[in-house]
This record gives structure tokens, C-alpha cells and sequence, in this order.
């Protein structure tokens, strides 16, 4: 009885697929994410308005140097902010060589300009390769100011004969090149030739990168080091380097004087340039001139995902000073960069 029941019930089963047609029941819609902390409702809302927008599957970041600096060290951190903003997602390609200028030209003759591959550069080293000719200011338009750099005249304490800037003005007076910096092309150079115009003379020593020359400033080998606070900051241990003074016009730091200033006091009658270090987006200019649209909506995704505030928390915790700007509201300072370095081309050269 139990055999004739159980072949009964398969004969029921098989007829009952056959009828149909021997499918699966379809699933169900997933439920809509509901809202929570991490994810509000407008964000929601906004996330599935960018995807209609942005017709794109990736977008590649390109980074004009090695991997573990500082630019590709924000962008890595940034990426996952903009594929937030995108709905898509981001990649961080390191493309170094040629003082950037391999990013750039593989950029200008291999990427579509669709809008799907962007530069994260710090724009001192683009103004240098324009000044040597290899590109105009316009051929890749900024898409936005993301964080600046502001140079510093930094010591090593465990080794500088300078107890502070003025001292430092007094023994490169009294002792004539005999005080080295690491430099190469850009603003140690800058540095050098302000101070030469009162006499003042220091000693350049190449080095290959930055890399190197923190190598060498961390071994007491060279006795200054005009470079990036941030930068500085980020990789370096507490109190093993010293600022004696800004060389930029104003200070977001309390604790630094400006080198302008202290120089005015003195009596010294010459005045460093700006040189701050912007990084910023920038994009072959035939992408914003096909896809006007599509670059402004990209140029602000990207000023937004800056300003998320688990981001900028995290920039300021590893010593970063972030300003996100649109390109409209950040172009004069790139302008006043770039006339700076024309006023000193010889040392970008």
C-alpha cells in the first residue's frame, strides 16, 4: 500500500511540473533598503538619481606617481567617497615616470575622453612640465581644488645647527653656501633665488624624488628642507622634523610663523611667493569641451564626496589640510600658482 501511494504521488509530481512547464517560482523583488544611519533616505534617492546620470561602469583615478605617496595615498582614501557619490565603481591606477609626464601623455593619446579615466596631480608639477614646454595651461582643465600643501623650511632637530628662522637668516649670512637642502626643480630653487637677491646663499643638493631627500633629511645629511608640511606630517614621526617658517601668505597653523612676516620684521627687504601646493581632478580638455554636461556633473560629485565628513575627519586625523573647491571658486589660486612659477621659470626649468 505504501509502494502504490508514494509511486502515486511522484506520477501527481511529474504531471504537475510538465504542466508548468517546469519552472521555478520567479523571487520575489528584494525590498527596498530602508533607510537607516548610515544610509538616510535622501542619500538613497540621490545615489539612484547619479546612476541614471552618469552613463559610465568605472572610473579610473590616475595617479602621476608611485604607489605610498601622498597623492596616491588621498586618492586611495577618496575613492570609495566617490564611488558613494557615482554609483559606480573607482580604481586608483598608478602611472609615474617623467616627473608626471608620462600620466599625462598616456592620458592625452590612449584614454577615451568620455570622462571615465581623471588625474589626481599636484599642480606644481604640471606647471613645471608647462613651463618646459610639454603642455599648455589649458589642455587639461581643473576639475576642482581638493587639498594644499603648504611649504615649509623644515629641520631635523636631532641635527640642525638653526635654533629658529631668524638664526637661520644669521649663520647662512655669516657662512655663504655652506648650508645644503635637498632640492630639484620648483620651489627649493624659488627659495634659493628670493634669498640671493640679499646676498644670502644656500647649497642645492639633487636628490631623486622626495623619497630620497626625506632619506637624507631623516640622516642629518642635508641641513634644510623646503617641502610640504602636509606631507611631512603624514609620514613622519612626532618631533623628528621642526618648521622654522611658512612660506605661504596666510597660515592655517597657529603655532608657525610666516616667513614674509618675520622677514619684514628683520628688515630684509625681499618676500617669498606663495608656494602652496594645490592637488586637484584634472581631465583631458577634449572631455569638457564633448561633454560639457557630464564634466560639471563629475566636477561636483567629486567636491561632494571631499566633503563627506567621515572623509574629512580622516584627513585632518593624518594631518592633511582638505579645502574642497569647484573649479570656479578654486581657478585663481591655480592662476596665482602658475604666474609665481613663471615669475621663477629658470627654477621650474
Amino acid at each position: 500500500m505504501k509502494k502504490r501511494l508514494l509511486k502515486w504521488m511522484t506520477v501527481v509530481l511529474m504531471l504537475t511540473l510538465v504542466l508548468t512547464g517546469c519552472s521555478q517560482p520567479a523571487p520575489e523583488p528584494a525590498p527596498q533598503q530602508e533607510p537607516t544611519a548610515e544610509t538616510p533616505a535622501e542619500e538613497t534617492t540621490e545615489t539612484a538619481e547619479v546612476m541614471e546620470e552618469w552613463p559610465l561602469n568605472q572610473l579610473t583615478i590616475i595617479v602621476p606617481y608611485s604607489p605610498g605617496g601622498t597623492n596616491d595615498r588621498q586618492a586611495r582614501a577618496l575613492a570609495p567617497y566617490i564611488q558613494q557619490e557615482l554609483g559606480v565603481p573607482v580604481i586608483v591606477e598608478n602611472r609615474e615616470g617623467g616627473g608626471t609626464t608620462v600620466a599625462y601623455n598616456t592620458h592625452m593619446q590612449q584614454d577615451p575622453a568620455d570622462g571615465s579615466h581623471i588625474i589626481f596631480g599636484q599642480f606644481n608639477a604640471f606647471v613645471t612640465a608647462i613651463i618646459r614646454g610639454a603642455y599648455e595651461y589649458d589642455d587639461f582643465p581643473n576639475m576642482g581644488s581638493m587639498s594644499n600643501g603648504h611649504r615649509i623650511i623644515a629641520v631635523n632637530p636631532e641635527f640642525s645647527p638653526f635654533e629658529d628662522f631668524e638664526d637661520f637668516l644669521k649663520k647662512v649670512e655669516a657662512n655663504p653656501g655652506g648650508y645644503t637642502q635637498p632640492v630639484g626643480a620648483g620651489w627649493g630653487l624659488v627659495f634659493d633665488e628670493v634669498l640671493s637677491e640679499v646676498g644670502l646663499t644656500t647649497r642645492s643638493v639633487p636628490y631623486d624624488g622626495g623619497g630620497a631627500a626625506r632619506v637624507a633629511f631623516m640622516a642629518g645629511d642635508i641641513d634644510f628642507y623646503v617641502t610640504d608640511y602636509e606631507s611631512m606630517v603624514s609620514i613622519m614621526e612626532p618631533g623628528s622634523f621642526e618648521a622654522l617658517a611658512l612660506l605661504s601668505d596666510t597660515s592655517p597653523y597657529d603655532h608657525m610663523p610666516i616667513a614674509n612676516e618675520l622677514l619684514e620684521a628683520l628688515g630684509y627687504d625681499i618676500r617669498f611667493p606663495n608656494m602652496i601646493s594645490p592637488r586637484n581632478f584634472q581631465v583631458k580638455r577634449q572631455f569638457m569641451e564633448d561633454y560639457p554636461d557630464r564634466f560639471d556633473f563629475l566636477s561636483e560629485a567629486l567636491v561632494r564626496a571631499a566633503n563627506h565628513p567621515a572623509f574629512a575627519e580622516q584627513m585632518k586625523s593624518e594631518g592633511y589640510i582638505f579645502e574642497p573647491a569647484m573649479r570656479e571658486e578654486s581657478e585663481h589660486l591655480f592662476r596665482e600658482v602658475y604666474e609665481a612659477a613663471r615669475q621663477f621659470e629658470e627654477a621650474f626649468k
